[in-house]
């Protein structure tokens, strides 16, 4: 057997048996009701912590409002069998990463095959670093801040919130706040020239 086929044939399946009974990737916060769900991975799981505090929403309200999050430990290969029993009944995942859409485009490509009749639901929607409309929520350019993605999560949240209720209205008000907030840091600033030179511990600088 050669080295390539041992890899995609063996070493791919080996590694997502390893994954599944080591629990590499878990669930941080689960609801048997969940319809909304986030997979996240790396220093954007902390930063998805944060935006959730930013919104209010600790693991009893996430419970509460039908949210799952899911911690990805082994981005590649993904193992399936964990994100799939993630992923029952729910109908919007938000996958939160940074850089290139990689753990968003191995669940586009493993759910498309996956029959989710057979789990008592239909194929939940996938966004990440675009919505549906195309439009760029999560950018692949520059760093993800907790704020930023705390607008995403509130903005697809409150698809499934009832209109007028007071979480609906609080997850509002935040969102309202940020939006100023973002607006204060974007106002232009002085431009004070700044001359190159070299630091004082520097060698160079001789």
């Amino acid at each position: 057997v050669g080295a390539r086929e041992r890899l995609h044939r063996y070493a791919v399946k080996a590694a997502q048996a390893f994954a599944r009974a080591n629990g590499i990737d878990r669930m941080v916060i689960d609801t048997p009701d969940a319809r909304f769900g986030i997979v996240t991975t790396g220093k954007s799981y902390l930063d998805v912590l944060q935006a959730l505090e930013y919104l209010g929403l600790d693991a009893e309200r996430c419970r509460e409002l039908g949210i799952r999050v899911y911690k990805i430990g082994m981005t590649w290969p993904l193992e399936p069998l964990g994100i799939r029993a993630f992923a029952r009944g729910l109908e919007d995942i938000l996958v939160v990463e940074e850089k290139l859409s990689f753990i968003e485009s191995q669940m586009k490509e493993l759910f498309y095959n996956f029959d989710f009749g057979l789990d008592g639901g239909r194929r939940p929607s996938i966004v990440g670093k675009h919505d549906e409309a195309g439009e760029w929520i999560l950018p692949s350019t520059g760093e993800l801040t907790p704020a930023t993605i705390a607008g995403v999560i509130a903005r697809r949240i409150l698809r499934f919130m009832p209109e007028g209720s007071d979480g609906a209205a609080r997850i509002r008000e935040v969102l309202r706040w940020m939006d100023e907030k973002e607006g204060s840091l974007a106002l232009p600033r002085a431009q004070f020239p700044r001359v190159p030179h070299y630091c004082s511990g520097c060698p160079h600088n001789t």
